[in-house]
């Protein structure tokens, strides 16, 4: 989340990740896939003075992931990560465990949704 002083005060609610897909080699022409599902939210709460706090990352699920065959490609932990890298920036990051013996490349699809009130602008998400 980003923003300027004087104008990033309020409370924002950021829900990260809800109905998010987590896919491993999730292509028509894999032979072996495995996906899952994955939601997580954390909030941060500013004064006007410009000082700021930021919870904990809360995982609402992290589902079991469905896969064609589990010793060739799944998918373990996924974990979402927020850092202050700034009193007016908040970087996410998400770190997935694919798993088995033929890994490849993870892909994300994902609603992610900022709730604030109280900003004279809009904060903003930032990628890590």
């Amino acid at each position: 989340m980003m923003g300027s002083a004087h104008s990033f005060c309020g409370m924002p609610a950021c829900q990260v990740l809800h109905h998010a897909l987590i896919a491993h080699a999730g292509t028509s022409a894999s032979s072996d896939a495995a996906t899952k599902a994955f939601a997580a939210r954390f909030t941060r709460a500013m004064q006007a003075a410009g000082t700021g706090a930021l919870s904990a990352v809360t995982e609402d699920h992290d589902d079991t992931a469905a896969d064609t065959t589990a010793a060739t490609r799944s998918i373990g932990n996924v974990t979402l990560t927020v850092a202050e890298s700034s009193e007016y920036s908040v970087t996410a990051s998400i770190t997935i465990d694919l798993t088995g013996t033929d890994v490849q490349t993870a892909e994300i699809v994902a609603h992610v949704e900022l709730l604030w009130t109280g900003f004279l602008t809009a904060p903003e998400i930032a990628p890590a």
